[in-house]
């Protein structure tokens, strides 16, 4: 691995913690997290109890209603914290981008928009693959070769009573077609995984350079160009600490679930009148705090992963000479 991957989980999971801003931001996340999961628990209580105490009786206006209502507020809802997070999470990468003197960051509306849809632009761009459109031909060559294939079959089907040699050259044309065009779908996954690691830090460089779409994207695909591997692992090395700090706080919800749920059965309205009694809702606290913790330090390891990309590069930049 190109990278001191110590450094980076230090300054992931540790950098951070002295510094004065960070209750404010961790209380942030619990609220919002708090917030959400619990009017989740309210509306299936509100919901769907009703409908099973009601039993076979229930009308069916009653229940799309009650679950349209649901879906509609849980959206809402969902659509406001995620706002509220996205203002959150820029604001920290700016905090991380300072923390490692990567310029001078300045924050403003029009960059935390773009921050926000950074995650749609890069999506376009690993899909269509716009710095590597030669690539885009095998995606392009799978769509033709199943479409074809769907063409024999449909030829194939009307040609059923024939029992004809052309009806059976017809049918393995189109299955290897259709096997073709399968494997080169494949293909083309790892090609939209391998793209999607080489703009993963997009949205850093927006916040990082405050310049637009194509130049973050740009600067993105050079920082890790020849660095797919190194980037992926230390990404992954992060990932799996933070899945398993979130399974080790996941044991206070499911110790209670086991004691508290014993001799209730699923799906019944007492066992959702369980989910929002105040001692389910005190076992969620650890992995909530954990779940504020982990998305700061997804934000900080993916900092000091650029960081690290931008100091290489300037690093071997080649030098200017000054001319006699």
């Amino acid at each position: 691995m190109d990278f001191d991957i110590g450094s980076i989980l230090k300054f992931s999971f540790l950098g951070w913690i002295k510094e004065k801003w960070v209750a404010k931001y961790v209380i942030a996340l619990f609220l919002l997290s708090s917030v959400a999961g619990y009017y989740a628990i309210l509306g299936m209580k509100d919901s769907f109890a009703p409908l099973i105490n009601a039993g076979e009786g229930v009308s069916v206006e009653l229940m799309i209603g009650l679950f349209s209502s649901y879906f509609v507020s849980v959206m809402a809802l969902s659509f406001v914290i995620g706002i509220i997070t996205s203002v959150i999470n820029y604001l920290l990468t700016a905090k991380a981008l300072k923390m490692k003197k990567l310029g001078s960051v300045k924050i403003s509306l029009v960059q935390w928009l773009r921050y926000l849809f950074s995650g749609i632009v890069v999506s376009f761009a690993a899909l269509f693959s716009i710095y590597n459109l030669k690539m885009l031909w095998v995606a392009i060559a799978g769509v033709v070769l199943f479409i074809f294939s769907l063409v024999l079959f449909t030829v194939g089907s009307i040609m059923g009573g024939l029992g004809s040699l052309i009806l059976i050259l017809i049918l393995i044309i189109g299955l290897i077609s259709l096997i073709l065009s399968l494997i080169l779908f494949v293909v083309y996954f790892v090609v939209v995984a391998y793209n999607s690691i080489r703009f993963s830090f997009t949205s850093i460089a927006i916040v990082q350079n405050g310049k637009g779409f194509g130049e973050s994207l740009k600067a993105s695909w050079d920082a890790t160009n020849g660095k797919v591997l190194s980037v992926f692992l230390a990404l992954l090395v992060v990932v799996i600490i933070v899945m398993i700090l979130s399974w080790v706080s996941s044991i206070f919800t499911m110790a209670y679930s086991q004691y508290a749920f014993a001799g209730v059965e699923n799906n019944s309205a007492q066992a959702f009148e369980m989910l929002a009694s105040p001692g389910y809702l005190i076992s969620m606290i650890p992995s909530i705090l954990v779940g504020a913790y982990s998305t700061i330090a997804m934000i900080f390891a993916e900092t000091a992963i650029f960081a690290t990309l931008m100091a290489k590069k300037e690093t071997f930049k080649p030098k200017k000479t000054k001319k006699k």
